[in-house]
């Protein structure tokens, strides 16, 4: 399924409350933990905010975090408005910036604003973003995508039939959501899509009725009001392509927000060592345990180079994509019939993926031609217990 590319993407954030002062509180709240969560997946520590600001225009955060791999610090500034943002905030943040630098050489800048900057602050933007890549700003088209990226959101379909794509942000989670256009008679309507098979919680469907963004139209769950998507996603799920994605790794020294490529990868020299024996070995079972942000994903893109440049063929699956039961039995068959093409086994004449039993069975049942070794990885896989 393409996903529908946001030409204008939006952040709303809802939540409950006896009096509007009661609700800002909240909204502020849930709007630092969004942005914590965003950061995060950027490979940021969880942030510590110096000052939050909620009021009829919207949400204003200021936050400072350190990366998880390196430890070098950036400031994070948010302007979340129901308008563009002037260039005014752009260029105050900057000079702040830009003075903060002078004593710490190694700080980086965020800011994010959403909807998006003025033609008059992005064209500031413009002028400085490629003389200085310490320095970047984030509009909801940003935000929308790398979350539709880390599979935290998914999209709708990529046609005329959905528009104004929108993150949600409540207490029970983030999920995506679209005007759905009617067709003949029947009138428009907002469409929430959760993760996966998840259904959205009434109460964030009654919380986003309340919204200008609704307009007064009537607010649904994706899966449940649509019955052909519902029977496709519950009884009989996808494909894996339609959930399993592949860990990327960096294109440069700096970026710190995937893992490190295997070019860009240094240290670790005994946990390659130990690998390297394991892969000696017949139908290894490699573990990389370690805390989160040590580096598992970029050693596991390392393992996946050296299995390549060995002869063999390697995947290493983001496992934050689960959705169903079948995810482990659909990546066996993603790596076998590749496997299979790419002329490394043999499978057997009526290969069966419908389980992990009959999936391992047909593994195991396949002729396999010695051409080098297979290697599957599974990144963080406690998700899929």
């Amino acid at each position: 399924m393409r996903s529908v590319k946001p030409t204008d993407a939006s952040v709303l954030v809802v939540a409950e409350g006896d009096t509007d002062g009661a609700r800002n509180h909240t909204r502020g709240h849930l709007f630092e933990m969004f942005i914590g969560r965003l950061f995060n997946a950027f490979g940021y520590q969880d942030p510590s905010w110096r000052e939050r600001n909620v009021t009829s225009n919207g949400i204003e955060l200021d936050l400072k975090v350190s990366h998880t791999l390196s430890n070098k610090p950036a400031i994070i500034e948010c302007k979340a408005y129901t308008s563009a943002v002037k260039i005014g905030p752009l260029t105050q943040f900057y000079g702040k910036f830009s003075a903060l630098r002078r004593r710490s050489p190694e700080l980086h800048a965020f800011m994010v604003v959403t909807p998006r900057l003025t033609a008059e602050a992005n064209e500031f933007y413009e002028t400085i973003r490629l003389d200085d890549p310490d320095f970047r700003v984030l509009d909801a088209n940003d935000v929308y995508e790398s979350l539709v990226d880390r599979q935290i959101i998914h999209p709708f379909h990529d046609n005329d039939s959905y528009t104004d794509p929108t993150i949600v942000v409540a207490e029970h989670g983030v999920y995506s959501a679209a005007i759905e256009l009617g067709e003949g008679a029947r009138a428009a309507r907002v469409v929430l899509r959760a993760t996966g098979s998840l259904s959205v919680p009434e109460l964030v469907l009654d919380l986003v009725r309340e919204t200008e963004f609704a307009r007064g139209l009537d607010v649904s769950d994706w899966h449940v009001a649509s019955t052909s998507d519902l029977k496709r996603t519950i009884e009989t799920p996808p494909d894996a392509e339609d959930f399993i994605a592949v860990v990327a790794g960096s294109t440069n020294n700096f970026e710190y927000q995937l893992p490190a490529s295997p070019k860009f990868f240094v240290g670790r020299r005994e946990a390659i060592r130990q690998a390297g024996e394991a892969f000696a070995k017949s139908g290894s079972v490699i573990v990389l345990n370690a805390q989160s942000g040590w580096g598992k994903s970029s050693l596991a893109l390392r393992l996946k180079k050296m299995t390549e440049d060995s002869g063999g063929a390697a995947l290493v699956v983001d496992t934050r994509t689960v959705a169903t039961t079948r995810f482990v039995s659909s990546v066996l068959r993603k790596f076998g019939e590749q496997a299979a093409i790419d002329g490394y086994v043999e499978l057997p004449s009526k290969p069966s993926w419908a389980s992990l039993t009959s999936s391992l069975r047909t593994l195991s049942d396949s002729t396999w031609l010695n051409r080098g070794p297979l290697f599957l990885m599974f990144d963080q896989f406690e998700n899929v217990f």
